[in-house]
């Protein structure tokens, strides 16, 4: 692992927890100096750009293994695969990235091609809602994702926990049906 990995592994999960940090913040979270912050990347956006990359790759080569044989299985394989590397979907899909949005959006989409691919043809054979856009589809997994990593970092539930309430709620729904809402 190289002196970058190891502060991107550390920073993570301190970002996504603090997402206003100073860089001395995100350097003390590191156990490093604001001066090997400096020496290490040339700037704070080159730092949340390499960083970016870094999660690109991790998530990639982790979904990548996902070589279940039905769709849904790879569908609800990506899930448990995303929220144990949930830092890095929050960091990537909801971390402030104006500099950069269509650039990073587009390297997601084209790095993570498959899981895309899987989801985009779930939602065509009807396994995930078609009542919902696509788009509004992806953004809800990546936020449910999101919150289930930072409801295990804060220790209120267990990997296996969170993955087993996204299912629930990707599946079920939110709201039970009822004789009152049907």
């Amino acid at each position: 692992m190289t002196n970058q990995e190891k502060i991107f592994k550390a920073a993570m999960p301190y970002l996504v927890m603090n997402p206003t940090a100073s860089i001395e913040a995100i350097a003390a979270s590191a156990s490093i100096s604001k001066a090997t912050f400096h020496r290490t990347f040339e700037s704070r956006d080159a730092f949340f750009n390499q960083m970016a990359d870094y999660a690109i790759e991790i998530l990639k080569n982790a979904l990548d293994q996902n070589t279940l044989s039905t769709l849904e299985s790879r569908i609800l394989q990506a899930v448990e695969i995303l929220v144990a590397h949930g830092d890095m979907v929050s960091f990537l899909y909801n971390f402030s990235h104006e500099h950069n949005f269509d650039t990073l959006n587009q390297k997601l989409r084209q790095e993570l091609a498959v899981y895309y691919q899987d989801i985009e043809k779930a939602y065509e054979q009807g396994v995930l809602n078609r009542e919902v856009p696509l788009v509004m589809l992806e953004d809800a997994i990546h936020a449910l994702v999101s919150n289930a990593w930072v409801q295990v970092y804060v220790q209120n539930v267990t990997y296996k926990q969170a993955s087993s309430a996204i299912k629930a709620i990707m599946y079920g729904g939110i709201v039970n049906e009822t004789r009152h809402n049907k």
